[in-house]
């Protein structure tokens, strides 16, 4: 028992002085990092841009947004500056991913240039809330969201969804399957192609979908579904009705 009561004294002397003569709960305080030795900790991570440095949602660590070509990443380095990482944080109370939300934050789109591009209406075309989706047709998420999206219109007659197809490269058919959807301007075929029906071949030759994709790739979006709001944030992912009404509201 004197051991175990020694060890646990031993352990908390330190915390405690540095309660006391530390920094407190602001990390600035005693840790700074330049852009000159955020560079050296990226070297070997290829051709990257920095965009923006800050303290990361986990104390300890500085949170490094990147830009590869057109796509934004999130490195994590320590306040050592001898470790770096790169993932998901996850905020388990939460249940959000952290990372994810950074990249959204960092994305703005022109929503000047987006009214340009050839749509499917869900909903009325006299909403006065508009919210842009950004859609692959063999995409299980999108399948889900989709369903979400019908449930909102049914009882919410001031929204509507501008549904832009947006084929993943990585999608089995995706591609094909978008130019088929828009050559008719069909939501029932877009909506049988998420249910995994077969739809008939392209029957003209647009350029519209060539068009959203690389849209989607001067604006670093390389997932679906991706949500653009009037206010030109994003969000990546499928929500519930609970949620995305949630997101729509603190977005307009």
């Amino acid at each position: 028992m004197r051991n175990f009561i020694f060890i646990i004294i031993s352990i908390l002397i330190p915390f405690q002085s540095f309660a006391i003569d530390g920094c407190g709960h602001d990390c600035k305080q005693c840790h700074k990092i330049t852009e000159t030795e955020a560079r050296k900790a990226l070297q070997g991570q290829g051709d990257i841009k920095i965009t923006d440095i800050r303290m990361s949602p986990i104390k300890g660590l500085w949170q490094i947004m990147t830009l590869r070509d057109t796509t934004k990443e999130v490195y994590y380095l320590d306040f050592e500056k001898t470790n770096l990482m790169m993932g998901p944080v996850i905020d388990i109370k939460g249940k959000r991913d952290l990372t994810k939300v950074a990249i959204e934050n960092a994305t703005q789109i022109n929503i000047a240039e987006i009214k340009l591009k050839k749509t499917l209406l869900l909903g009325s075309n006299t909403a006065s809330t508009i919210v842009y989706i950004l859609t692959d047709p063999s995409c299980p998420a999108c399948a889900k969201l989709h369903t979400v999206l019908k449930q909102i219109v049914k009882k919410h007659s001031n929204i509507a969804f501008h549904i832009i197809l947006f084929p993943l490269k990585g999608m089995k058919d995706s591609y094909a399957r978008a130019k088929s959807i828009n050559c008719t301007s069909s939501l029932k075929m877009l909506e049988d192609s998420l249910e995994g029906k077969p739809i008939p071949p392209a029957a003209c030759s647009s350029k519209d979908v060539d068009d959203n994709m690389a849209f989607g790739a001067k604006n670093g979006i390389s997932m679906t579904p991706t949500i653009i709001f009037q206010n030109g944030k994003v969000h990546f992912g499928a929500e519930n009705v609970k949620n995305l009404l949630s997101l729509i509201n603190a977005n307009l």
